[in-house]
C-alpha cells in the first residue's frame, strides 16, 4: 500500500534526502507528492550519470604490486558505479574507450602490463569489460596465492590482543589472588 511505500521510504532516507521531504505526514495521500519532491530534487539522470563517472575517474592509485586489497577495492568500485550505468541504461561501449587509459593508471605499473600482454595490440581498443574481467582475474590468483591475512577475522580465544592488556591483566589477576 501507499503508506507502507512511504514509511519504507521514509526509513531509509538521510541528509539533503531526508530534509527534503521533511513536513510530509507519514500517510497515504503525501506517498506520491513526496515522491514526486525526490524525484525533482535528486533524479536528473545526467547529474547520476556524471557522478558516476567522477567516481571512477577519482579512484584511488594502488602503487604496490603486493597491495592485493587496494586492487580488490578499485575492482569493486568500478563494477559498483559500471553496473549503476548499466541500470541507468548506459552500457560500457559508450565509456569503455575513455575509461580503460584511466582505470589502467589506478594500477601498478607491473600489473599494468600483465593486463596489456592479455590483449591484441593490432585491434582498435580493448573494451572496458575485457580488461575490467582481466583484472578480476588478477585479482582472485593473487588473492589464491597470498591471501591478505589481515582481510581474515582475528581469532580471540579470550586472550588480550596487545601487550599492554595482557601486562594489564596479568597484573590484576596477581593482586586478586
Amino acid at each position: 500500500s501507499p503508506i507502507q511505500k512511504f514509511t519504507y521510504l521514509k526509513s531509509y532516507l538521510r541528509g539533503e534526502a531526508e530534509k527534503a521531504i521533511k513536513g510530509f505526514a507519514l500517510n497515504e495521500a503525501n506517498y506520491k507528492p513526496a515522491l514526486e519532491v525526490l524525484e525533482k530534487r535528486f533524479g536528473n539522470r545526467q547529474v547520476i550519470i556524471n557522478a558516476h563517472m567522477d567516481g571512477l575517474i577519482k579512484m584511488q592509485c594502488v602503487l604496490s604490486d603486493t597491495d592485493t586489497k587496494g586492487m580488490r577495492e578499485i575492482f569493486d568500485q568500478a563494477q559498483t558505479h559500471v553496473r549503476s550505468l548499466h541500470s541507468l541504461g548506459i552500457n560500457s561501449d559508450m565509456y569503455g574507450t575513455l575509461l580503460v587509459p584511466i582505470l589502467i593508471s589506478k594500477l601498478p605499473p607491473h600489473l599494468n602490463l600483465i593486463i596489456s600482454r592479455k590483449f591484441d595490440s593490432t585491434t582498435d581498443n580493448c573494451k572496458f569489460d575485457e580488461v575490467i574481467e582481466a583484472l578480476r582475474h588478477e585479482i582472485e590468483a593473487r588473492e589464491r596465492c597470498s591471501p591478505n591475512l589481515s582481510s581474515l577475522p582475528k581469532p580471540t580465544f579470550g586472550l588480550p590482543e596487545t601487550t599492554e592488556a595482557l601486562f594489564i591483566n596479568s597484573s590484576t589477576d596477581k593482586r586478586l589472588s
